[in-house]
């Protein structure tokens, strides 16, 4: 069935957190920053999201994805981008780092032989939490469960933080998965979804072939537009 539309508590599970939030890492770039397509621009050393989103990128905590150097090679160490709700570095370049006198991070990346440096995550994530995720459900009551976002890319604007996809999930009905949930669409902006977050599942998505993977998050208010039916 549709969810009426409405504004909803909800949990986002670990795979479609990974999707969504990581889909603005971008955004955590110098160059962005710099270019004026981030609104994280003069944010360093700010608070931009809940005490509870950290996110950290450290290479030395996955085999699969180690890196003794990055592709322009500078050593790659242990990075804090947020740090409990507060921006406190972005990824560099060699080129981005010299533009701010600051100390390059390791974070060139090149996608071909011909192609140029942009930086990027190697091992990102937001750490796990304490709840699982029937506890997760419990803490918002009664709301939504988004368990899949789709074609997210298309929906997403990095310079404003908007997105608009669709979503498949399940109600939440007395703390408890309830009925499933599908044609609606979930929307709102990335920097109200990080300082809405309540609640981080102990669930951190395991698949290392990504970047970037987030436990399930319980959020204050998610924006669905479903069926306006009664």
């Amino acid at each position: 069935t549709e969810p009426p539309s409405g504004t909803y508590r909800a949990v986002i599970k670990n795979d479609a957190a990974s999707a969504l939030l990581g889909a603005f890492m971008g955004s955590a770039s110098a160059e962005a920053i710099q270019k004026g397509k981030s609104r994280l621009a003069g944010k360093r050393g700010q608070r931009v999201g809940s005490a509870l989103f950290t996110v950290v990128d450290d290479p030395d905590q996955s085999v699969l994805r180690h890196m003794a150097f990055d592709d322009e090679g500078v050593p790659p160490w242990r990075l804090e981008i947020f740090r409990e709700g507060v921006f406190v570095e972005p990824l560099y370049t060699l080129y981005s780092a010299s533009r701010e006198g600051a100390r390059p991070n390791g974070r060139g990346r090149r996608g071909g032989a011909a192609a140029n440096v942009s930086a990027g995550l190697i091992n990102a994530f937001v750490p796990a939490g304490g709840d699982d995720l029937e506890a997760l459900l419990s803490g918002i009551g009664a709301g939504i469960l988004i368990t899949e976002v789709q074609g997210l890319h298309a929906g997403l604007n990095p310079v404003s933080g908007d997105f608009s996809c669709s979503a498949r999930g399940f109600a939440v009905e007395g703390g408890k998965k309830a009925r499933a949930l599908r044609n609606f669409t979930v929307s709102g902006n990335f920097y109200d979804l990080i300082a809405g977050i309540e609640a981080r599942g102990s669930d951190l998505r395991e698949d290392l072939s990504d970047p970037f993977r987030s436990p399930s998050l319980a959020l204050a208010a998610l924006s669905v537009s479903g069926s306006d039916r009664d």
